[in-house]
């Protein structure tokens, strides 16, 4: 029985940290068995260029992508920021395979990320150019966030704070590299119209409650008004709120669901104006997404 036992040990042991079923994975991202499988080969042989232990750590992933690890280059740390899922300086299998799984021709466009690498080289400068105006430890803190945003880190912006909180999908109060790149691919032109206004729904959605409600869009309305340096008496705020209630809450229950958010944007495409940023490609600052003050500019949540 001991020998049964000892046995079925080994055989789990073989396993490296962070492995998981090559089944899991093919269900969970978009390749298929066999791809998973080509993968955990080409995982093994990276893993092991100079630490055997079945994870990648920074130096290998160096110089599998530029054949040195002990060179700094900052693009390729970054990159390797992308893959590190869980922040704790190795890749493991399950990272490898998801990140991988962007790059895939079939891949929803949800899971991809619109830039090339040439652009995310300039996001890389700009992360670093943010990163560092307050406290230059890698990351973009909160107060760095709403510096580049609003160029004031201390005054309170519910947009502002909004932004940060979706940005900082792994909610520890900071944005990593891989977080900056995801969530500003949602403002590339490329990105599919559906996945911005979904962006748009769960920014406005401030209570978190998977439904857009008047109060909520009032606060939101006031607030970009306040941010824009604009006055608008409280009742044409009351009746830009009502229209566009009565033209998206289709089925009448005071509220606005994701569906009939995303009917809405088809329909009228300029609520997702700020959503794109014709001149990402070429970014060297941190974009504004405050509203615009131009009288052509209609005024709409």
């Amino acid at each position: 029985m001991r020998s049964i036992t000892n046995c079925f040990c080994l055989s789990k042991a073989k396993y490296p940290p962070g492995f998981e079923e090559h089944t899991v994975l093919a269900s969970e991202t978009t390749f298929n068995v066999n791809e998973v499988e080509a993968l955990y080969v080409l995982f093994e042989q990276l893993s092991s260029s100079i630490v055997d232990d079945g994870r990648i750590h920074k130096e290998e992933f160096l110089l599998a992508l530029f054949n040195c690890s002990s060179k700094k280059n900052i693009l390729a740390e970054r990159l390797f920021e992308l893959f590190d899922l869980k922040r704790n300086g190795v890749i493991e299998f399950g990272e490898f395979v998801r990140s991988l799984n962007i790059f895939h021709p079939d891949a929803p466009e949800a899971d991809k990320i619109a830039f090339t690498v040439k652009e995310v080289k300039t996001l890389n400068e700009l992360y670093r150019k943010l990163g560092s105006t307050l406290v230059d430890d890698g990351f973009l803190n909160r107060e760095e966030f709403k510096l580049g945003l609003f160029r004031n880190s201390k005054e309170k912006s519910l947009f502002a704070d909004r932004m940060f909180d979706m940005f900082d999908s792994k909610h520890d109060g900071v944005i990593d590299f891989g977080e900056f790149v995801r969530s500003m691919s949602i403002f590339h032109p490329d990105t599919p119209q559906v996945e911005k206004a979904i962006f748009a729904f769960k920014l406005y959605d401030i209570w978190q409650t998977g439904f857009i409600e008047k109060e909520e869009v009032k606060e939101m309305i006031v607030e970009f008004l306040n941010e824009s340096n604009l006055i608008l008496p409280d009742d044409i705020i009351e009746a830009i709120i009502d229209k566009t209630f009565e033209e998206a809450d289709s089925d009448k229950d005071g509220k606005i669901d994701i569906e009939e958010w995303k009917d809405l944007a088809a329909r009228r495409p300029t609520l997702l104006r700020n959503m794109t940023i014709p001149y990402l490609k070429d970014m060297t600052t941190f974009p504004s997404f405050t509203m615009r003050s131009e009288r052509e500019d209609e005024i709409t949540i």
